[in-house]
């Protein structure tokens, strides 16, 4: 999966599902203990979710993140496809965000995020979870995405997960699905923090510089507070 090969199919409005597996997720595979960058802990019950997930190989995308990072990675054990996870980060970086953006502009899209995800402007229906340890409300939220899809799917849902670590159980618990033949799912992990005022990576910083510089990307956000949220805190 390329990034502008993603930005087509949101275009031509063809089904894909795309999952993400950092460093966190492998350490929590690993059962390893404590949490990762943004504060999820590494829940045993979520390790076993993701083992059970990635130990066979998915008919759909699954982004690993760059080994050139030098982050922990146990990927040699699954055997998965794997594919660059960072292609939208690595467009925000570059400055070409823009045309994603502007492809989800177009659909009905979902988001399953923090409560200042409501501010995208593309974001039709709002899934609020908690900034840390998301997986402590999986039932909650995953009650809350079957609700939405169910009444929902047949007009081409794009659903974005930012919900750390359980993005890839939800993703996968939908590309399985009935569903999964109608709705697109894609991690999208902190890729819009900077654009809604989160510096949560070291690269977030030359992001935000960009937008800075260029006010169009204001085009992407709501002048109000953002669309009421379906919350899960």
């Amino acid at each position: 999966m390329k990034y502008l090969e993603a930005v087509k199919k949101l275009q031509d409005r063809e089904v894909f599902h795309f999952a993400r597996v950092g460093d966190g997720e492998m350490l929590c595979m690993a059962d390893s203990k404590g949490q990762n960058c943004d504060g999820h802990k590494y829940y045993p019950e979520l390790g076993k979710a993701l083992r059970k997930i990635y130990n066979e190989k998915r008919p759909y995308y699954v982004g690993l993140q760059p080994i050139k990072h030098g982050l922990f990675t146990n990927h040699e054990k699954y055997p998965q496809d794997w594919c660059n996870a960072d292609i939208f980060h690595e467009a925000s970086l570059e400055g070409k965000l823009q045309p994603f953006m502007k492809a989800l502009m177009n659909r009905n899209v979902v988001m399953i995020g923090n409560r200042k995800h409501s501010k995208l402007a593309f974001v039709n229906i709002m899934i609020e979870v908690p900034t840390n340890n998301a997986w402590t409300k999986r039932l909650e939220v995953w009650e809350s995405i079957k609700q939405v899809v169910q009444s929902e799917y047949q007009k081409g849902l794009v659903l974005l997960f930012s919900c750390g670590m359980s993005s890839g159980v939800y993703i996968d618990a939908l590309a399985k699905s009935k569903a999964g033949k109608y709705v697109t799912t894609i991690d999208t992990g902190s890729v819009f923090d900077p654009y809604i005022g989160r510096n949560t990576r070291s690269y977030h910083k030359k992001v935000i510089e960009i937008i800075e510089k260029d006010s169009s990307w204001n085009s992407y956000l709501r002048k109000e507070k953002g669309i009421p949220t379906n919350s899960t805190k």
